[in-house]
């Protein structure tokens, strides 16, 4: 229903009306209709890194509605184009964040072309090839596109990592690094800092324009490692959305997901018997937090949660990790 206000409100005063016959049919710009919003943005930050043999895709597991939680565990990174279901033998890997059901049916749609031509053809898609492949899907839906941000992952011909960026409608490139999501805006400009060396020069190199911009180089997986567990770790501390960690102080799991897709020395020769190898670098973390799955009870400043730092109140293994405050 309509409510219209009176004409002169300092002679007769806030006049409220809910006649529906005294409410206007038409807006200046025209007559109003219902309008179709078929998209919602379900949050989530994702991101990626290509090393020299291996790359990272990682995740948080939270899905949200405004300031509403949908859930707690809702992966966004996936091994895509498995023999089974278990996607053991999977070698591409896609995170997709954004609009949840467009996400998972994307996801869906590439596991199904992949797995697909790895039955026609008897091998696995190669990640350039799935790249373009995903581009095309992406491209088929551009009238009515899938309200997601897709970043695919893998090892190139030569061994290498490589990491494909898209845009909802099918746009691509390799990228050394990318990040998407809520938080992208804010995790991106640490990974042109620390991967991509943006705006740094060689000391003593020169005055000016003269100056020798540095060398980008493939960084090592350790050093990966922790940029991820960083980047994500600045994100939590600005970015409402973006909170991952679950510790004792409400009992709830929220670590981010990360996949790791590395090549043994069998496989840079080509030999077919080498077995690619998934590592989740977040398990460790996991196993932590659920040592304090037995205490739900426990609230912030409650001394009954164990191995407490008397500073922070949190878990004081979880503070090796960066973490110096808790979230609800």
């Amino acid at each position: 229903m309509a409510a219209m206000f009176s004409q002169n409100p300092v002679m007769n005063g806030p006049n409220y009306s809910f006649n529906q016959s005294a409410a206007p049919s038409s807006a200046a710009d025209g007559y109003r209709q219902h309008r179709f919003d078929p998209y919602t943005d379900n949050g989530g930050s994702t991101l990626a890194i290509a090393g020299d043999n291996f790359a990272i895709l990682a995740g948080d597991t939270r899905s949200t509605s405004g300031y509403n939680i949908n859930t707690r565990y809702e992966p966004k990174v996936f091994k895509i184009g498995g023999s089974d279901s278990t996607q053991r033998d999977a070698t591409l890997i896609l995170s997709v964040v954004g609009f949840a059901a467009d996400a998972n049916a994307l996801k869906e749609r590439l596991d199904t072309v992949v797995k697909l031509y790895r039955y026609q053809h008897g091998k696995a898609m190669t990640v350039k090839a799935a790249a373009q492949r995903l581009s095309i899907i992406l491209y088929q839906k551009r009238f009515f596109p899938y309200y997601a941000h897709a970043i695919l992952g893998g090892l190139d011909e030569e061994g290498k990592g490589a990491v494909y960026s898209y845009d909802p409608v099918g746009s691509y490139e390799r990228e050394q690094c990318r990040a998407g999501g809520a938080a992208a805006s804010l995790i991106m400009p640490f990974l042109d800092s620390q991967v991509n060396f943006k705006n740094q020069y060689e000391p003593g190199s020169g005055v000016g324009h003269n100056l020798k911009e540095r060398e980008r180089v493939l960084l090592g997986r350790d050093v990966v490692e922790d940029l991820v567990k960083d980047a994500f770790d600045s994100a939590v501390e600005r970015h409402i959305e973006a909170i991952l960690f679950r510790s004792c102080l409400d009992g709830r799991i929220e670590a981010y997901s990360t996949v790791i897709r590395t090549s043994n020395e069998t496989q840079l020769q080509g030999d077919d018997e080498g077995s690619p190898e998934y590592q989740d670098v977040g398990q460790e973390i996991n196993e932590l937090m659920e040592r304090y799955l037995e205490h739900p009870h426990v609230t912030e400043g409650n001394s009954e949660c164990p191995d407490t730092d008397p500073d922070t109140e949190v878990p004081a293994a979880l503070v090796h990790y960066g973490r110096k405050t808790a979230y609800p």
